[in-house]
């Protein structure tokens, strides 16, 4: 589903991969990535160019020749790039590549990219052999046997690595390096590192390893590949940080997003708005730094084989996650990282997942003592590290917290517990606000909370990233199931009873786990019935914002303590901004922009404190639906069968937290199968 705007405009975006051939595999990120996107205002039409060069050109030449699509979205094959690239840039066409890289010296310097045409999001091979080269180094190794797969670009790959590997800068002591035409003699103390496609270095793992096993293998350029059932776990992968699917779904939102404010925009204004929607640093040339913290390389073991998307007619596990947004995935990633057997199930319904439309600030603040020890565990654990907050899309804005004379003692009591945790906050008088931010009126306000590590992040890329983490924990990912009914087995686990909402597995379903998580947002009440906590009454209320044209402004993110009224900014030019609307216990509705009458709501709501935003241009918006619960959210075991924890109703302020709730919810599930575990135990 694509959101139409309010004009009736629909814009095309042309995106080309391999959906079809050997990468097959590699080329479905693509789709996965336009599902998790489709609330944007942008059509996504799919070209198949089976991973070669002549497809490649081929679909270029289709593409061009429609005339109709704003930018083309690819993850070229490498060795193909330069050709296609002049096709388009013949064509006035910008290209966004996410996952390609140039097989020339200098990377992607070519006079395409002299005017701006081309925006390469993928990390280059330099960074690449530094993060194998420390691994190695970690692992005690003083070896590398290099060996290729024979294409061009692990031929290319392999002679960089010799090269450079030898003479690394890393800390610690040099590597002999050495190439090989063939899988090496290996006597266990040298590495073996495999250049190539995903499908050439699966042939030369399973190869080499029928011969040699348990020696270290690493995989070079995200070939996360399975080669004969479960990897052993001497094979390692050289992986984008936060994986590939998460570096296109960036991509997919960043093109997005600058489309969806301003659909005029084409050629190198479009891909100068991309940059501005992406967490990444760009040289002045407007190319990706190489290693930027977040967006560098990493190695870590090959991904458990797991299904995913099945018929699921009986399944057993340990522990079944309800619920796919960030708290059900990163609460399934951490139980599985833990040894526990974990299954994901979501139904995929668009407004279902309040965290896809989240405005998603992000600090460590918060007057109430309750919400802000979660706020600060999660902030520790992730958004404050640049590295991973960086893979999750976050933005470091600096956050202000305005306060009225009321809210003073809390805030200091606060901003003094912050401090001595070690976030870097402080309270500032009116007189420095309205220094430092002049756009900002002041009226009435007592003081502020600055944070200047606080922002806001990207919610599809954070959650692309958070179901990366589950899927290389193993986790088994059921993402077109509803479940409508939860029930105690005679032995005392849970069946979940549903149906497979794919087209072409419609029909009943059943599920069974020892222990069940409930953090399916406004499905959770319904589905735990009269288990919901009754000290925590529920009700659902629609959220949305308004995107509106900022200029040149510098602003933070802003959040009105008396008020509720808040502000970030979007991107290079956006403000987003959300005022409280009393419209409770409605259904769940389809994402869309907001109408005039609630662009206006919000207007008069948040233009009090930014004056600026009254007259405005709208540039876009959106709207979904959240669980509200009095008392705060409920978060923790339920007594009574099945074994049941539940974590739900942060009342539109959970993304902040997610790191934290999910890691609460989490234990309380593992401490419950713990207990029945040891009670089947003591049973005999």
């Amino acid at each position: 589903m694509n959101v139409t705007r309010q004009d009736g405009e629909v814009v095309r975006v042309a995106v080309v991969g391999p959906l079809s051939g050997p990468n097959t595999e590699s080329g479905l990120l693509l789709a996965e990535a336009a599902a998790a996107v489709r609330q944007l205002a942008v059509r996504w039409e799919l070209f198949d160019d089976r991973g070669g060069t002549d497809g490649a050109v081929a679909r270029a030449e289709d593409v061009v020749a429609d005339g109709g699509f704003a930018a083309v979205l690819t993850h070229l094959q490498s060795d193909g790039a330069h050709a296609v690239l002049d096709v388009y840039r013949a064509a006035g066409l910008p290209v966004l590549l996410p996952l390609a890289i140039a097989p020339g010296r200098s990377g992607f310097r070519t006079e395409a990219e002299a005017d701006r045409t081309v925006l390469r999001l993928h990390p280059g091979d330099r960074s690449q052999i530094a993060a194998i080269v420390r691994a190695c180094q970690e692992r005690g190794k003083r070896r590398l046997a290099v060996l290729h797969d024979g294409s061009d670009r692990g031929r290319q790959l392999a002679g960089r690595l010799t090269e450079e590997a030898a003479t690394n800068d890393t800390t610690g002591p040099e590597l002999s390096v050495q190439l090989h035409e063939v899988w090496p003699d290996n006597d266990g103390t040298a590495t073996v590192v495999v250049c190539g496609t995903h499908s050439g270095a699966a042939r030369l793992l399973h190869q080499g390893l029928s011969g040699q096993p348990g020696h270290l293998v690493v995989l070079t350029d995200d070939c996360d590949i399975l080669a004969g059932g479960p990897p052993p776990s001497t094979v390692v992968v050289t992986r984008l940080v936060g994986g590939a699917a998460t570096r296109v779904t960036a991509a997919f939102a960043a093109l997005g997003g600058a489309l969806t404010k301003h659909p005029a925009l084409r050629g190198a204004a479009l891909l100068d708005m991309v940059r501005g929607e992406l967490a990444d640093i760009f040289d002045p040339a407007g190319d990706l730094l190489d290693g930027t913290a977040g967006g560098g390389w990493e190695v870590r073991p090959q991904r458990p084989l797991r299904a995913s998307g099945g018929s699921a007619a009986r399944r057993h596990h340990d522990i079944a996650v309800l619920g796919g947004g960030m708290v059900g995935r990163a609460a399934a990633a951490e139980l599985a990282e833990g040894g526990a057997s974990v299954v994901l199930l979501d139904d995929g319904t668009p407004g279902s997942s309040a965290s896809a439309v989240s405005g998603a600030l992000i600090r460590a603040f918060e007057l109430d003592a309750g919400e802000r020890d979660l706020a600060c565990e999660a902030f520790l654990s992730l958004w404050g590290r640049p590295g991973p907050a960086t893979a999750y899309g976050y933005h470091r804005t600096g956050a202000l917290v305005l306060l009225s004379p009321a809210d003073l003692e809390a805030a200091a009591a606060g901003v003094a517990e912050l401090g001595k945790a070690g976030v870097a906050v402080e309270l500032i008088s009116v007189p420095e606000l309205n220094a430092r931010w002049p756009d900002v009126n002041t009226a009435g306000l007592a003081a502020a909370v600055w944070e200047p590590g606080a922002g806001y992040t990207r919610p599809t890329v954070a959650m692309a990233a958070t179901l990366d983490r589950a899927r290389r924990a193993g986790v088994e990912l059921l993402p077109h199931h509803r479940v409508d009914s939860l029930t105690a087995s005679p032995d005392g686990s849970v069946v979940l009873s549903g149906s497979n909402l794919r087209d072409d597995v419609r029909g009943r379903t059943e599920v069974h786990a020892e222990v069940v998580l409930v953090a399916a947002g406004i499905a959770s009440p319904g589905l735990l019935g009269d288990r919901w906590p009754t000290d925590r009454p529920a009700r659902t209320k629609h959220i949305r914002y308004a995107i509106f044209n900022r200029g040149d402004r510098r602003l933070p993110t802003i959040v009105d303590a008396a008020t509720g009224a808040w502000a970030r900014p979007d991107g290079l030019d956006g403000m987003l901004a959300g005022y409280p609307a009393e419209e409770w216990d409605l259904p769940p509705t389809p994402t869309a922009v907001p109408d005039e009458r609630q662009v206006q709501w919000i207007r008069d709501g948040v233009s009090p404190l930014l004056p600026f935003l009254a007259e405005a241009k709208l540039l876009t918006g959106s709207s979904g639906t959240d669980l509200f619960v009095a008392g705060g959210p409920a978060l923790g075991p339920l007594p009574g069968l099945p074994r049941a924890v539940v974590a739900a109703g942060w009342s539109g302020a959970g993304f902040k937290t997610s790191p934290a709730a999910a890691h609460r919810a989490a234990e309380a599930a593992a401490q419950l199968l713990g207990e029945r575990r040891r009670a089947a135990a003591s049973r005999g």
